[in-house]
């Protein structure tokens, strides 16, 4: 299908497909990509907790009383995420953080053949620390007017803010990141506040990352002055945007920082005024909630099927 694009702006297609949580099912994932594919996108923009992975295993420890995670290998020098980013299935834990491979070359594969792009706006459950290993896009214009306009600030931030590439065609957004398709802009903020985070399922750095959470520089940027966007995609949604069930049970302090970030999400929908927001995270399928004139889409997750999972789109109707 020809050399891949190295910017996203060129990749200008007339029709998307909004994808929902994948959790790191390959099977699904391909399915879905067939689907898009057919319903003649020529990209896919997923809302995060795409769930691609190192590989993990489980041990029993005492002191907690049950299964926990841990990594395989040496993964400090980038194993085998070259070629293969994924886990293996976490048995013995009734709460399996991650339970299925996520192949990057099979993915990219499918992709290159039918000419499609994949581009990822991150979520919570997303292993940040193989992620943010690919180098950033440095000469991407979006990237560069970032750096410049923030400095030593952005140097200071605990990881290199750009676009990355994870494979030809397989693209991560960094939060607060804008681009133009058919004359619409478009900006995608991603991660989320991970309630559950205490569990001791999470365990640092192998199945929970401080990084799901953006930085108060990108929620600056994202939330500057005179950055009016059309389409806003995030993978928690703003909290206008939502009704929420009562706390199933989980500490009240990870709620009460979960409802701060979307607040934040907030300002953000304030400062640029989009038409419409597309949403993943809470595994909702709502279609076209309109609140203060915006628009509000959420997105199943992997095991509510396609129907609630995708949501094909015509670039002109946004």
């Amino acid at each position: 299908m020809g050399e891949p694009t190295k910017k996203i702006s060129d990749l200008n297609p007339q029709r998307i497909t909004i994808a929902g949580d994948w959790h790191g099912n390959e099977t699904y994932a391909l399915e879905a990509l067939k689907h898009a594919h057919e319903a003649g996108a020529g990209v896919i923009v997923h809302v995060g907790d795409f769930g691609a992975w190192r590989d993990i295993r489980c041990k029993y420890d005492r002191a907690v009383g049950m299964t926990v995670p841990y990594l395989i290998g040496d993964h400090a020098s980038k194993p085998s995420w070259g070629d293969y980013m994924g886990d293996t299935p976490i048995q013995g834990s009734s709460r399996p953080a991650h339970k299925h491979h996520m192949s990057m070359l099979s993915l990219n594969s499918f992709l290159k053949e039918t000419g499609m792009n994949l581009v990822i706006i991150p979520g919570n459950h997303e292993d940040y620390d193989a992620l943010y290993s690919f180098p950033v896009e440095e000469e991407d214009a979006n990237t560069q007017e970032f750096h410049q306009a923030t400095g030593e600030t952005a140097d200071n931030m605990p990881y290199r803010w750009g676009l990355r590439r994870l494979r030809s065609r397989i693209w991560v957004i960094p939060a607060g990141y804008t681009w133009v398709w058919g004359g619409k802009t478009f900006m995608g903020f991603g991660g989320a506040v991970s309630v559950d985070k205490h569990h001791p399922i999470r365990v640092p750095h192998i199945t929970w990352f401080p990084q799901e959470t953006p930085t108060t520089l990108e929620h600056e940027w994202a939330a500057r002055a005179g950055n009016p966007v059309d389409v806003l995609i995030t993978h928690d949604c703003p909290n206008k945007g939502i009704v929420l069930p009562p706390n199933p049970g989980f500490p009240e302090d990870t709620i009460t920082e979960s409802d701060a970030f979307r607040k934040k999400l907030d300002d953000i929908v304030t400062a640029t005024s989009p038409k419409t927001v597309f949403y993943g995270h809470h595994h909702e399928n709502t279609q076209d909630r309109a609140v203060n004139g915006v628009r509000y889409y959420g997105l199943g997750g992997d095991r509510q099927g396609v129907q609630s999972n995708l949501l094909a789109l015509n670039i002109e109707d946004l």
